[in-house]
């Protein structure tokens, strides 16, 4: 009995519909019902009855396909247990535009830094037509947020599908403004102060059910239509307009790091937001795609108020673990060894790659391009 059979009669489960189930599996229907028949003849009995609910499991079969399930997990697991032999499978990540930018991106850049082996294919997509990307199987993982009203939508679009959902943060939105604007400096914004001010928007943002909450308090006649999220954010920085995003990703983005823009809570407490996690089923997770989420998780601002918490140390051990692989893996035996003996060490000390002769470093690079170098050593 082939596994991939059993692939099938799941999907088959899942959907509830040959049709359905088969444009998931990228088959044709009469292809899927043969395979189905095939199995139902090698077992001697029927998985499925067909009614006018769609397609229902058997007694026989609904102890059949929760076996199946069992078994393809463990399958799963063992094949975690073989040797890496040639490159991964990619991972494909869609998130909305301040965790694609705040999260997925730094995470894409560390993971590169410790040397993971890793193809990822980040996209950028709006959070209410994340469901609908990930259902057209162009991605595994999705990160979006969602409206503590509208989240059963959402769970029931994840239950459908057969996907696993999870709560990674939950946040508030918060009016975001240059820092030299005359609102910057106020502890909360009001209804009036908010008619004052242009909203910079996406072209589609109408249709969005959290703008409709605050579009009609802003000065809608002088927004800014702009593409994308670094457009946006820009055109705050340079108090040309405001912006409304959830606060608590926000430190990822270098403008509000540095300071240039602020955020300001809203008098009037609006209703609060939740970022989900969606991943294709554990059975049909990579190892590859089950690293990403743990790095996208590791990287999550936590709880404590002490700024030093259990999600980012352990974050740090595994940075350190990657690390030390990384360096064994390259003859090194300390970062401090790979500094002084790489090539662009012996540049920035003054000493010629090419013929061992000492020269005056700053002929060879400038002390700027020098220490990026260096800093970009010591991050390996």
């Amino acid at each position: 009995m082939r596994t991939k059979l059993l692939d099938y009669c799941l999907e088959i489960r899942r959907c509830r519909s040959l049709n359905k189930a088969a444009r998931n599996l990228f088959i044709s229907q009469p292809a899927l019902s043969e395979a189905l028949s095939s199995l139902e003849d090698e077992l001697g009995f029927k998985l499925f009855n067909r009614s006018h609910k769609g397609m229902e499991t058997t007694p026989e079969g609904a102890r059949v396909l929760d076996d199946a399930e069992r078994i393809l997990a463990t399958m799963n697991e063992w094949k975690s247990l073989a040797p890496e032999t040639g490159a991964p499978p990619p991972v494909h990540v869609a998130a909305c535009p301040l965790p694609y930018n705040a999260l997925l991106l730094p995470a894409m850049n560390d993971l590169h830094l410790v040397g993971a082996r890793l193809t990822m294919f980040p996209y950028e997509v709006k959070a209410p037509l994340i469901p609908a990307f990930m259902e057209k199987r162009r991605a595994s993982i999705g990160i979006t947020f969602v409206l503590s009203k509208d989240k059963r939508l959402l769970q029931r679009q994840a239950e459908k599908n057969g996907w696993h959902m999870e709560t990674l943060l939950h946040d508030e939105f918060h009016v975001f403004l240059g820092a030299s604007h005359p609102l910057a400096a106020k502890k909360a914004l009001t209804t009036e102060d908010m008619t004052t001010l242009p909203l910079a928007l996406y072209p589609d943002d109408d249709e969005t059910s959290f703008m409709t909450l605050f579009a009609p308090f802003f000065n809608r006649e002088r927004s800014l239509r702009l593409s994308n999220f670094q457009h946006i954010i820009a055109a705050v920085a340079g108090g040309l307009a405001a912006c409304i995003f959830p606060r608590r990703l926000m430190p990822g983005i270098p403008q509000a790091a540095s300071g240039e823009i602020r955020g300001i809570p809203f008098a009037r407490k609006p209703d609060p937001v939740e970022y989900c996690l969606l991943t294709l089923p554990a059975t049909q997770l990579s190892q590859a795609d089950k690293r990403v989420i743990r790095e996208l998780k590791s990287r999550l601002p936590d709880d404590e108020a002490d700024g030093c918490s259990e999600r980012e140390r352990e974050r740090e051990r595994e940075r350190e673990r990657e690390k030390n692989s990384f360096l064994i893996s390259h003859g090194y035996e300390s970062v401090a060894e790979a500094v002084i003996t790489s090539p662009a060490s012996r540049l920035l000390h003054g000493h010629s790659a090419s013929r061992g002769q000492s020269v005056p470093a700053r002929k060879c690079m400038p002390p700027r391009a020098g220490q990026n170098i260096m800093s970009g050593l010591r991050r390996q």
